[in-house]
């Protein structure tokens, strides 16, 4: 009996190893299409059902990419097969007795963002949840990509490798790989360089004029002093894939496990706050690499990319890489201690100031970040925080306090490196906040769960002042000294008056019935203007404001009564004396 178990098992294996599916991608640039062939060989089920992504990992909304796919055919030779569409991301071939055929399909790309597709006669970004779809039940199967670049296209950037030396065949090792590896094709121009013992290419795209020098100079600052954290460098090989884009037409950027997306302003370079900007961008995406790629919070990877995937942990993914940014450049030399100060100084008045942090503690900002965090409207700043900014406030204060817990003998970075040592080095498998926890308290001997009880899943206000304080640093709030008023309302322009954008609840304007969309005409009687309407410098708190409204084509009068600001400004500044357990906790978070 076992011989022919083993005979059965043979065959099975060998008919595993006759399928295959290979991908063919073309280009018509005029209607910014994608024509995708999925070659499909030794299917021995009568029917195949096709999925595509409705999200790409990073980005934490479903964005129902199979909306810009129109055409679609399969094809056994000459014959056509019914196709039907199940669901909305899902198509089923009836293939029959057909093992070997062809599925075809055409797809609108046409937004040029890190986390979709844009096609013109010039380049092609391929993000590839946003563009190929893949056979139910073969995610594992390794498969190739043929790229038929346009004429004139010279340029491929892509963290996947090559087939026989063809540029423009890919392997593809498996569906994960695949979504988290983008394709950059075109006319870019590209250089290279070596940091921490890896190869870099950086494929500049939409600019010609650039520092290589400068930039490899500035690339390889940040790529070693990350390392450093960690302890080791991940890859083989990264690739920077960078937009340059008009100031307006995009930003941000996407992390992924060999490279990253970023957009930036294509004049970015020639200032140097901007260009500031554009290294803290790389520095954050680079960081990535580490923490979220690898070292992963619970539910993010191996990923569900038909469905959302929770995690209330984002305020560690996104919020400590935020943190680690800006401490990077300092860290680096790329800016000074000073306006590093000054940068986490704004990051931890939003902190403490974030009207919504009253209602969404940072647990429930990381859990919806699928419905509120990428949905964001008139309303969200009452109701909601960002985990980026408030992750990075509870990143300082952890920093500060593992310090002062160890004497100076630890911080941030030895948890970091403790966590993705025991998760991905260890474990490959993801972590839970109770990890987390365990963790920092094994590092300083201390209980956290009030801490997270009260700034995690609470919404008690950062002490910012107190942690401050442990590093030998004071935050003076200059509002304190000299109160500042405040109307509570943002205000866009508009010909004929101002549109009331946003109304700040409980402030004067809140207090007074003025609504969001309604149309400012006179501020005192004086025509409407950004300024006279709800810039705050503008009155002294106590004036009473006259305005009048254009509300659903009736006009109204309201009074607004201006009010002292409830936020602090902080400025951070030196204590003039300070202790030596202070020194200690001072040295270890900033020196480099």
């Amino acid at each position: 009996m076992s011989w022919i178990l083993a005979i059965i098992s043979l065959f099975t294996m060998s008919e595993l190893e006759a399928q295959s599916l290979n991908y063919q991608i073309s280009f018509e640039p005029n209607g910014h299409y994608a024509w995708v062939q999925m070659d499909i060989k030794g299917q021995t089920a009568p029917a195949t059902t096709i999925k595509m992504a409705v999200w790409t990992p990073g980005s934490y909304l479903v964005r129902e990419y199979s909306k810009n796919v129109d055409y679609y055919f399969a094809k056994a030779g000459d014959a056509d097969m019914p196709v039907e569409k199940t669901a909305k991301n899902t198509w089923r071939i009836k293939n029959g007795k057909n093992q070997n055929f062809s599925f075809r399909y055409r797809v609108y790309c046409n937004e040029l963002t890190v986390r979709n597709a844009y096609i013109d006669d010039q380049m092609a970004y391929i993000n590839p949840a946003a563009v190929f779809m893949w056979v139910k039940g073969w995610e594992k199967k390794a498969t190739t990509v043929q790229i038929k670049p346009l004429e004139g296209w010279t340029s491929i950037s892509t963290a996947l490798d090559s087939e026989r030396g063809n540029p423009y065949l890919l392997k593809v090792p498996d569906l994960d790989t695949f979504i988290d590896s983008p394709i950059q094709v075109g006319k870019h121009k590209s250089f290279t360089f070596k940091a921490a013992g890896v190869v870099h290419e950086v494929a500049m795209v939409g600019k010609d004029d650039f520092d290589a020098a400068k930039l490899s100079a500035d690339f390889t600052k940040i790529v070693e002093t990350q390392v450093k954290i960690f302890g080791e460098h991940p890859c083989k090989r990264y690739v920077f894939i960078v937009h340059n884009l008009e100031r307006g037409k995009g930003g941000g950027g996407l992390e992924h496990k060999h490279s990253t997306t970023v957009q930036t302003y294509k004049k970015a370079y020639d200032d140097p706050k901007e260009y500031s900007g554009f290294l803290g961008l790389i520095a954050h995406e680079y960081f990535h690499l580490w923490n979220v790629k690898r070292l992963r919070p619970e539910t993010l990877g191996p990923f569900d990319y038909e469905n959302e995937n929770y995690t209330s942990l984002l305020w560690i993914a996104e919020g400590f890489t935020a943190y680690y940014d800006d401490l990077t450049l300092y860290r680096a030399g790329l800016i000074t201690e000073a306006e590093y100060l000054k940068i986490l100084n704004g990051g931890l008045g939003f902190s403490v100031n974030a009207l919504g942090g009253k209602v969404q503690s940072l647990h429930d900002a990381s859990f919806d970040a699928w419905i509120k965090g990428y949905r964001p409207n008139e309303n969200s700043n009452n109701i909601s925080v960002t985990y980026y900014t408030k992750g990075s406030g509870i990143a300082f204060m952890l920093d500060v306090e593992i310090a002062r817990q160890t004497k100076g003998e630890k911080g941030l970075d030895d948890l970091m490196r403790a966590l993705y040592n025991e998760f991905y080095k260890g474990k490959d498998k993801w972590f839970t906040e109770a990890d987390f926890k365990k963790a920092l308290t094994a590092l300083t001997g201390k209980n956290y769960d009030s801490f997270f009880k009260k700034y995690i899943q609470g919404t008690e206000r950062f002490p910012i002042e107190v942690y401050l304080g442990y590093a030998g640093f004071a935050a003076n709030d200059a509002n304190a000294v000299t109160p500042a008023p405040r109307i509570g309302m943002r205000v866009t322009p508009l010909k004929g008056g101002v549109n009331v954008a946003a109304v700040e609840e409980g402030g004067p304007a809140y207090k007074a019935g003025i609504y969001y969309g309604d149309v400012i005409l006179l501020v005192n009687g004086n025509e409407a203007n950004p300024d006279n309407a709800s810039k705050p410098t503008e009155y002294k708190i106590g004036d009473e404001i006259t305005y009048t409204l254009l509300r659903d084509g009736a006009e109204l009068v309201k009074k607004v009564v201006v009010e002292q600001s409830p936020y602090v400004s902080y400025n951070i500044d030196y204590l003039d004396k300070t202790t030596p357990e202070q020194e200690k906790v001072k040295f270890k978070w900033l020196k480099k």
